[in-house]
């Protein structure tokens, strides 16, 4: 009655591509926040 496997399968697929959005997410960032100052570190 209830497709184990499918449902894993679907959950693994849309897993990596949050993962996959992720990392194109983060390169994105890093590229375009290059102006961005780096914080002031107090000693």
């Amino acid at each position: 009655m209830f497709d184990v496997a499918g449902v894993f399968a679907g959950m693994f697929v849309l897993s990596a591509f949050v993962i996959l959005i992720d990392m194109a997410v983060t390169v994105v960032e890093k590229r375009l926040l290059v102006w961005r100052p780096t914080p002031a570190t107090q000693d």
